[in-house]
């Protein structure tokens, strides 16, 4: 018997922009999908359309989804991602993923292009996290962090990531969710402020002491 589950299925544009805060209008579908959907399909299929744009005919689709709703090879494709994006540390990453609240999946033509996650992070991390920012009270409040927001190098520069990002938190609006941004990152600040976040607290410097690192929550 197959296994369906409720999923997050949308069509959206490719668009050229290094401005990340501004978004192409996206036509996007609800619907119960199979975890072994195929992307490969035809472009009439139903209920779907092609996106026409400076980057051709291509049909993106994104998956919100819990980890536990996830095939293994679905779950493996995730966690090379991160990797490549040498963002994080690789110790127990199998692990932190499976504890993810929901992952975010961008797919073009049957190829991994974007992720990102609401990630939850043990009790320690986040306390010592924000009490690096001088401000400890708060770290009650915002159980879940937004991590792991990768895009593969040949799909960057077209906004997937911020429209994933806006996907995963309009499926969680009442979460108090935290994210980190280096001090440098000013295009993502701006996502961030963008889809609700507000800075708190002081800069710190990171575990490897070469980054100031900001704190927002939303």
């Amino acid at each position: 018997m197959r296994t369906i589950c409720n999923c997050i299925s949308i069509n959206l544009q490719f668009y050229n922009s290094q401005n990340l805060v501004n978004y192409p209008r996206f036509q996007t579908n609800n619907q119960i999908s199979q975890d072994s959907i195929s992307f490969t399909g035809s472009n009439k299929r139903k209920n779907k359309v092609v996106p026409k744009g400076k980057s051709g005919n291509l049909q993106p689709e994104i998956l919100v989804k819990s980890p536990k709703e996830c095939f293994k090879k679905r779950l493996m494709d995730f966690e090379e991602l991160v990797i490549e994006g040498k963002q994080v540390s690789t110790k127990n990453l199998s692990e932190k993923i499976s504890r993810a609240k929901d992952l975010a999946f961008c797919y073009i033509d049957g190829k991994l292009a974007s992720i990102c996650a609401l990630k939850t992070p043990d009790k320690t991390y986040r306390e010592k996290l924000f009490k690096n920012a001088d401000i400890p009270e708060l770290a009650k409040n915002y159980e879940y962090e937004l991590g792991y927001s990768v895009t593969g190098s040949k799909y960057r520069r077209n906004g997937l990531n911020s429209f994933l990002t806006e996907k995963i938190l309009e499926k969680n609006p009442k979460l108090g969710i935290y994210a980190t941004v280096r001090e440098h990152n000013t295009a993502e600040q701006k996502l961030l402020k963008k889809l609700g976040f507000e800075r708190v607290g002081n800069p710190f410097l990171s575990y490897s002491k070469k980054h100031k690192i900001l704190l927002f929550i939303r």
